[in-house]
């Protein structure tokens, strides 16, 4: 028996039909904080004249550019971020700034900077619009800016500033909540408030007029601020003002000057006394929508007045909510409506009703929440919706090419979407095939669902709910192929199937899996998962039909067709095979031979009305047959699939192909593929074998794993609109990103700024991920880059110059736009690239060939100087060595020892000739004289003096009559005769000894203290004598010591070289560290000579390897008490017998 169905439930079905399939018409797609928004809670939609899309959030503004989004939010301590994240208002004027409403706080966007001005009070003199709730731009390009409680301000743009705007010769209005403007025909601003009703002002001259419930026809106290950009108060098509009140609808009346009151709505119950509206909206039909609060939406036509809508109980076609947010227009004309709870709705202008579309968890293209609080229509036809807590959903009609059902939403009881077979019956009826439930019958002009039949136990009921294969035949019958039952036939009259040819009966068909089925005449071929049968239709008898396969091998069958010349051609797993009468033929694929066809694996056939064989295939694509060869068409020249499952001829001999990657539609004379995908409205991308039909009123059906799809080919058209393509970031690598362009034409990179990534975004909405890129960089691309929907373009590298960047882009549809974005990019050359260095480069080889000759001849000039210099400079050495001989020839050649007294003398010369001076004489034979001095100065002039000294004091030794004061008063004037250089003179002590009891007269003038050692008490005693150096003054006083030496004692005599020697940190050794150091080596060393030696070693090590500045001279004696006569000394030359050389340094 036929499997019942109650009633109840399909009329029950039947009544939520309109609603769900409108749902699965309108396709939402979702942008959420998955995909970078910040914030779920969308208040505000704008679209810049650039085309980027603007998002107001809870937590800041979002630019979006078709694949991802900037945010920018508040910074703490940064004064051009954005004043807070709460954005409640985003516009943008004529002169493209973009404005911005964070909680109260007007900002203004900078493209430049990608910051943000904050319109805030710098000091008390100074107006700002705190508290701001709108902006309003009239005809002439003011900017207005109402606010909460502190009234009207109008921008300044020299200054970047506001006044506070104030009513000539009127009421005060300076503190007033505004909360909406617009401007009339003759140019006067409306202003509503909360709380003091409206203004018209004259914006020239100042003036305004006040209407309130007092002084004119408004009723109620004000007008309520219904936020963004919704208005309480609106022109309509007509040029009549219309204000809503919180107590009702009024227009303005010129003749009267006066508002006339619109206290209900005819079709407003009774019980509404109080019609707070809550904003106005015009269409373009010159018609007023108006959202009451919490009473639902009225439409006031012109001509037919008003027409109240609310929501009537579980009425689908009533308004969904009576809580109405948001209401705008599409470029079709359809009204949208947003409320809070209920999704969205749309008007249809025939049926006067609403289609709903709400949230459904089960449908991944509904919308994502239901409490709208934003609509927006951008230039690209898309319709952006904001949600309470499901952020953006955006939906444009253009993308719904194709009508998608869905059995299980126009059926709730149908468990499976996937769809086999479609077939059209003679009643205009459509037999859908399903893999888990049966066959639906369905009315697809109303979609409702006339009758499903599903497998049941009755001898008339199908045995299989597994639907493979649909056919109706001439004669009214529907043949129904299944997977695991075989062959059914169904006839309207008979009320029931009939198993035909079973497996088991004698002429039966020898497969319960039926894969095809095609009417030739009197005869049905049948394709099955084990060859190919016909079937006598008039005895229903069925025999199977050989392939011309080796043994006993039946194929598969996929596909079976008949053409122009009535050969049958069959698709099979193992090849295409023709039958002509009783020949057969088999085209398999060759891989040596390219005009084989390209796959083994038949799906479909198709002959088209030019008589050419088309071939679908699994892995191999299109083939075309000629005669007999082959050539193919796949994924390499646009298909977007190698497997093609149906193929079906429009009218204009395009060819649609379902695969597993979408609907391609292919013109077969331009060779170009159209490809389609789900953003389209396609019900999946993967289609199935045989799920292919072209009704009768031309239009095409294609089945799918969720649902099938059904369009008119002639209204499938291509997007002519073009989108333009903005260059939104260049990132250096490893250095800056730049994220703003705007209108920049140029942008300038350091030369170590050569490697950088261009990103850009063609800002069309419609299905961003099908706009397609193009790019190339004149000066370093030979041709165009065509890079697919990859958005970015890398350069590394590159060498100092000027680039221009281009970049095109096309629609979803894959149209080009040929208008190009460009920017240039200039990298700056090294300075050693440049054409100054390249400059400098000439003039510096001409300087250094100038400076080369320059520089030879006065090297040739040098040469010849410094050969003379060299002359001369022997000639000094020869004459300073030779003077250095002379000095040395005036000390002492060796020193004195005598048993009762020891001399020691050492010096080192500061240069060849030195301004230090020892000698000893022998005045008798009791009495030794020593001399030590020391000339002011150094070099040959100290040597000179030194000379004259020497003979001064040699000439007194010869005849010591006169005492020493004496001597040194007639040599003091002798050299300051003789010397006139100022700062010239000599330093000089001469002791006599006397060898026979140690007394000793000692005289100095400009030296040093000697120092007195005694052995005994082992004391130093310093010897004190002052005086200038001989030759300084006309005249000196000299005071000549007396004193006695004792057994070994010792008398040490130094020039102020020692004293005055500096090391390395400038640091003098001085007579302190002279004196300790003589005392202490006066105890430890034996001899004058180690003395001497001693003392000049302790002074080098103290100066560290720095060289002496002047002449440093040593003199020691030490006297030895011998009791004996005195004695006899042999003289040399100069009067003693000398036992060793003298030291000098």
């Amino acid at each position: 028996m036929r499997s019942k169905r109650p009633l109840w439930v399909l009329l029950g079905a039947l009544a939520l039909i309109g609603d769900l399939f409108a749902d699965t018409q309108v396709r939402f797609e979702r942008l959420s904080i998955d995909d970078g928004l910040s914030q779920s809670v969308v208040y505000t939609v704008e679209q810049d004249h650039l085309g980027y899309m603007w998002f107001g959030t809870q937590d800041g503004l979002n630019k979006y550019d078709g694949s991802s989004f900037r945010v920018y939010q508040h910074r703490p301590f940064d004064r051009q971020s954005l004043a807070d994240n709460l954005v409640t208002f985003v516009a943008e004027d004529t002169s493209n700034r973009l404005w911005v409403i964070t909680s109260g706080i007007l900002n203004r966007f900078v493209r430049e900077s990608e910051q943000f001005v904050r319109y805030v009070p710098q000091n008390p003199s100074q107006y700002a619009p705190i508290g701001a709730a709108l902006v309003f731009e009239d005809r002439d390009g003011r900017i207005w800016v109402g606010t909460q409680s502190n009234g009207l301000f109008l921008y300044i743009t020299k200054t970047d500033q506001f006044a506070h705007f104030q009513i000539v010769d009127g009421p005060d209005f300076s503190e007033f909540a505004v909360t909406g403007m617009v401007q009339d025909d003759q140019g006067y601003l409306w202003v509503s408030s909360s709380d003091k009703g409206l203004l018209r002002i004259d914006v020239n001259g100042g003036q305004a007029d006040t209407f309130n419930e007092k002084n004119s026809g408004l009723t109620g106290k004000g007008v309520s601020n219904p936020g963004g950009h919704r208005s309480n108060l609106v022109i309509d098509s007509r040029g009549q003002l219309w204000v809503g009140t919180l107590r009702g609808l009024h227009r303005f009346d010129p003749k009267e000057n006066d508002f006339i009151l619109y206290q209900r709505a005819p079709s407003l119950p009774e019980e509404y006394t109080l019609e707070v509206v809550n904003w106005i909206q015009p269409d373009s039909r010159g018609n007023l929508w108006i959202s009451y609060e919490d009473l639902g939406l009225t439409l006031y036509e012109p001509d037919l007045g008003f027409t109240h809508y609310q929501k009537n109980g579980e009425a689908v076609d009533g308004l969904p909510s009576n809580r109405v947010t948001s209401l705008t227009e599409d470029t079709n004309g359809t009204i949208w409506v947003g409320t809070d709870g209920a999704g969205m709705a749309c008007y249809d202008w025939d049926r006067r009703s609403f289609t709903h579309h709400r949230h459904s968890p089960q449908n991944a293209k509904s919308l994502s929440n239901n409490h709208i609080t934003a609509m927006y229509v951008d230039r690209t036809e898309t319709m952006w919706i904001g949600t309470n807590g499901g952020g953006l959903n955006t939906y444009n009609h253009s993308r719904q090419k194709f009508r998608h059902y869905q059995l299980s939403e126009l059926l709730p009881e149908i468990s499976d979407h996937l769809v086999w077979a479609i077939q059209e019956d003679a009643y205009g009826q459509l037999w859908v095939g399903t893999r888990a439930d049966g066959v639906v019958v369905m009315d697809v002009q109303t979609a409702t669902v006339v009758r499903q039949f599903r497998k049941g136990t009755g001898p008339l009921d199908l045995k299989s709910n597994e639907i493979r294969v649909l056919h109706q035949d001439d004669r009214g019958n529907m043949w129904l192929g299944t997977v695991g039952a075989g062959l059914f036939r169904y006839h309207p009259m008979e009320q029931g199937f009939v198993s035909v040819c079973p497996p088991q009966s004698e002429h039966g068909i020898d497969s319960n899996v039926i894969t095809s089925l095609h009417q030739q005449a009197d005869q049905l071929w049948v394709g099955t998962r084990n060859g190919l049968f016909v079937l006598d239709m008039s005895t229903d008898r069925a025999k199977p039909v050989g392939l011309g396969l080796d043994g006993a091998a039946r194929p598969s069958i996929s596909s079976i067709v008949n053409d122009h010349n009535g050969r049958l051609w069959v698709g099979s797993a193992e090849g295409l095979f023709m039958l002509d009468g009783d020949q057969s033929r088999r085209f398999e694929h060759h891989i040596n031979d390219p005009t084989s066809i390209s796959h083994n694996h038949v799906l479909t056939v198709l002959e088209t009305r030019n008589q050419v064989l088309w071939i679908g295939t699994f892995g191999g694509g299109l083939n075309r047959m000629d005669g007999e060869t082959f050539t193919y068409l796949t994924e390499e020249h646009g298909l977007p699939s190698n497997a093609i499952y149906g193929i079906m001829e429009d009218e204009k001999g395009h060819l649609w192909l379902s695969t597993n990657h979408g609907l391609s539609r292919f013109d077969p004379v331009l060779q170009v593929f159209r490809n389609y995908d789900t953003s389209d409205g396609l019900q999946s991308n993967e289609f199935n074998l045989g799920a292919v039909y072209g009704s009768r009123t031309g239009e095409f059906y294609f089945g799918g794993i969720n649902g099938f799809n059904a369009f008119f080919p002639s209204h499938i058209r291509d997007l002519q609109r073009l989108p333009p393509v903005a260059i939104t970031e260049l990132a250096v690598q490893g250095g800056d990103t730049r994220t703003e362009f705007g209108n920049k034409q140029k942008i300038v990179l350091g030369h170590q700024e050569n490697a950088f990534v261009i990103q850009y975004a063609a800002l069309d909405y419609t299905s961003p991920h099908k706009n397609l890129y193009a790019y190339m960089l004149d000066g370093f691309d030979p041709t165009w880059n065509f890079v697919g929907n990859q958005k970015s373009a890398s350069y590394t590298n590159l060498d100092g110059g000027t680039y221009t960047f281009r970049v095109k882009a096309t629609n979803s549809d894959g149209i080009w736009n040929e208008q190009e974005t460009e920017i240039l990019v200039v990298i700056k050359p090294p300075f050693w690239r440049t054409h100054g260095f390249y400059a400098l480069c000439v003039i510096l080889v001409v300087l250094m060939v100038v400076l080369g000759f320059i520089i030879q001849r006065r090297r040739l000039q040098k040469q010849k100087e410094d050969a003379l210099n060299a002359l001369d400079l022997l000639r000094k050495t020869e004459e300073l060595e030779y003077a250095r001989k002379v000095q040395l020839s005036m000390l002492p050649s060796k020193h004195l020892s005598l048993p009762n007294l020891e001399i020691w003398g050492t010096m080192k010369t500061a240069t060849e000739v030195g301004g230090d001076y020892y000698d000893f004489f022998h005045l008798d034979d009791h009495r030794i004289a020593i001399a030590i001095g020391d000339a002011t100065g150094h070099g040959m002039a100290a040597g000179v003096v030194v000379g004259m000294v020497k003979m001064a004091t040699t000439v007194w030794s010869l005849d010591p009559k006169e005492t020493l004061c004496a001597t040194f008063s007639k040599l003091n004037k002798a050299l300051k005769r003789s010397i006139t250089e100022r700062g010239m003179g000599m330093g000089l002590t001469l002791a006599v000894v006397d060898l026979r009891n140690g007394s000793m007269e000692l005289a100095s003038s400009g030296m040093p203290y000697p120092y007195h050692f005694k052995h005994n008490a082992q004391c130093l005693d310093t010897l004190v004598h002052k005086g200038p150096p001989l030759g300084f003054f006309e005249s000196i006083a000299i005071e000549p010591r007396y004193f006695h030496l004792e057994d070994q004692d010792r008398l040490i005599f130094v020039s102020d070289g020692l004293t005055e020697r500096f090391n390395h940190q400038n640091e003098i050794w001085g007579s302190n560290r002279l004196e300790k150091e003589i005392r202490r080596l006066c105890q430890t060393a034996t001899t004058p000579n180690d003395l001497c030696g001693q003392l000049l070693a302790r002074c080098d090590s103290y100066a560290n390897g720095r060289k002496h500045d002047d002449d440093m001279t040593v003199l020691v004696i030490q006297y030895k008490r011998v009791i004996q006569d005195t004695p006899k000394y042999q003289k040399d030359q100069s009067g003693f017998q000398l036992t060793s050389e003298p030291v000098l340094d």
